[in-house]
């Protein structure tokens, strides 16, 4: 099996495997057709949306300079559930009767809101919630759930999933908005199996690509990377799958800086989209594009000539943090002009947010007192500003009798490496982090961060609050503010060697984490979200009281 052949730099492996997923994946000249039959007829036009694919012919959906316009999402309760109305003796039904199966079970069960409820502000409309792609009647589908099924072992679609891949499938231009957890990577892993071709995942961080190949391989889906670490004799042997006719690989993941140094990728694209075989880019992390997002990557900018190279293939964008700037600096610099927007709720119900006093150093007493009392043995994240503090707060909740660890870029590789493995294992509960720790980390049972020092940005507090809770229980998220530490985050704004114009941005999104943690009148979910250009009536944080934030608790 391909999967596991690959697996070599994880574990030894075996040989490659045929994948018998070839569902042809629909091309921009036909798609109005499809679309026609499919959905236009049942759906009516918003005004200015376009119909067609955007390789085809195209009219302006909405110009990112027009009137702001709102547009409802689905609320993060409302799942697609199709394991009570599909029989799974799919051989025992008729083609007719699968699709009739199907329409029922994609229907969502969509809540009549109120004027805000649920929805989002900003230049742009979400797509997942229009209806335009809810249909279950495309040449895809029955495939689609089929392998949803059957190889992912799923039986429940989250918000706005389904639309997005119907999308990507009709080879549209894709803006994924998906919180920590919603299953973002399935709206291109599931595709990557329907279409014909191979699908190219950019990714910031070789560990995180090595981790995704390796869930996906135990699914048995073959996939594999072009990374640093890939060998040269790995990286002859992907070269000559992916020439072949019908390469089997299915899903190419590489880091930005990899896709444009080196040769043989650029070649491997070439040869791939001259005969048709280069099904979509997928740009993880899209956020890292964005010079006004928190994680700014200077190789993702170069993304741009992906269009520019590779004009029929569509581009599938995902980040889970990113406000109304970055989205549409993502869009400028990614060249694409007409997306199609999915949408989900940025809240994430579980987390109760709070917000306490600092004062310097007596801070680590109060989290080595939760450790020992609310949060004792529980996997937790403590966030420091700086190496030293984390250093110091390990120190002193290992005094304290707490397994803690650091980990931070002064610590060495192989030392990172085992303190991860070990929280994972749950040998050690808390780590002390700077931002070293944060993207691609996924451990379900985490039941707080500690953000010890303040962030630097309301996007980069979100993005760490991530981390925590992903299994849907309840879990914490506590900030200890002081205004000194505005200063020093400050300082180091300063001396960056940026514009002044991105300076003076950086300088705006601390303040605005600053008036978030001094406020003690509006509630700290709805601040979060406003931030990310979603509407959301406080009184929803206020109704579920185990979770609700501090501020509106006081009231």
């Amino acid at each position: 099996m391909w999967a596991q052949q690959q697996s070599n730099e994880i574990r030894k492996s075996s040989v490659v495997k045929k994948n018998t997923f070839h569902a042809m994946r629909k091309k921009p000249t036909s798609m109005e057709q499809t679309l026609q039959e499919n959905v236009i007829l049942d759906t009516p036009a918003s005004p200015g949306i376009t119909r067609e694919g955007v390789h085809g012919k195209q009219t302006s959906f909405l110009s990112l300079t027009q009137q702001v316009e709102q547009f409802p999402c689905l609320d993060e309760t409302c799942n697609i559930n199709i394991t009570n109305s599909i029989s799974a003796k799919w051989s025992d039904m008729s083609l007719a009767e699968r699709k009739k199966c199907m329409d029922e079970a994609i229907t969502p069960t969509r809540e009549k809101d109120d004027e805000k409820y649920g929805k989002f502000i900003g230049m742009y409309k979400n797509d997942g919630a229009s209806g335009e792609f809810d249909s279950s009647s495309y040449p895809h589908s029955l495939e689609m759930f089929k392998i949803f099924r059957q190889k992912f072992g799923l039986s429940t679609f989250r918000p706005t999933q389904v639309q997005a891949m119907n999308a990507t499938l009709l080879g549209f231009d894709c803006f994924v908005l998906m919180p920590t957890g919603g299953r973002k990577s399935l709206c291109y892993h599931l595709p990557a199996l329907v279409s014909r071709g191979v699908t190219i995942v950019v990714s910031p961080l070789k560990s995180l690509i090595l981790d995704q190949i390796q869930k996906l391989h135990s699914l048995d889906i073959p996939a594999t990377h072009f990374t640093s670490s890939t060998k040269d004799n790995r990286k002859k042997i992907i070269y000559m799958e992916l020439i072949k006719e019908h390469p089997d690989i299915k899903i190419l993941y590489v880091t930005p800086e990899k896709i444009f140094a080196s040769q043989n990728v650029y070649n491997i694209l070439t040869r791939l989209y001259e005969r048709d075989m280069l099904a979509r880019f997928v740009i993880d992390e899209a956020y890292c594009i964005s010079q006004w997002g928190h994680n700014f990557r200077p190789a993702y900018k170069k993304l741009n000539t992906l269009r520019d190279r590779y004009p029929k293939v569509p581009i599938m964008v995902l980040t889970a943090t990113a406000a109304p700037r970055v989205r549409t600096d993502i869009l400028h610099h990614m060249g694409i002009t007409e997306p199609k927007w999915f949408m989900s709720s940025f809240n994430r119900p579980n987390l109760k947010y709070s917000v306490r006093a600092k004062t310097g150093k007596a801070c680590y007493v109060g989290i080595a007192t939760l450790m020992q009392t609310t949060f004792h043995n529980t996997c937790s994240i403590v966030y420091c500003l700086s190496r030293k503090d984390c250093d110091e707060c390990t120190e002193y909740l290992q005094k304290r009798g707490s397994k803690a660890s650091s980990y931070h870029a002064g610590v060495s590789d192989y030392e990172r490496t085992n303190c991860q493995e070990k929280w994972f294992a749950n040998e050690i509960y808390v780590i002390c982090a700077t931002i070293a720790f944060g993207m691609g980390i996924d451990k379900p049972d985490v039941r707080f961060v500690i953000h010890a020092t303040l962030p630097k940005s309301l996007e980069r507090y979100y993005q760490e609050n991530g981390r925590v809770g992903r299994d849907g229980e309840k879990a914490e998220c506590i900030l200890y503010y002081r205004y000194a530490d505005m200063y020093r985050i400050r300082t180091m704004i300063d001396s960056d060697t940026s514009t002044q114009e991105v300076r003076s941005t950086y300088v705006a999104m601390l303040l605005k984490m600053v008036a978030f943690c001094e406020n003690i009148t509006m509630c700290r979910r709805t601040l979060q979200l406003e931030y990310f250009g979603e509407i959301f009536d406080e009184q929803r944080c206020l109704a579920n009281k185990a979770t609700a934030c501090d501020t509106c608790t006081d009231k």
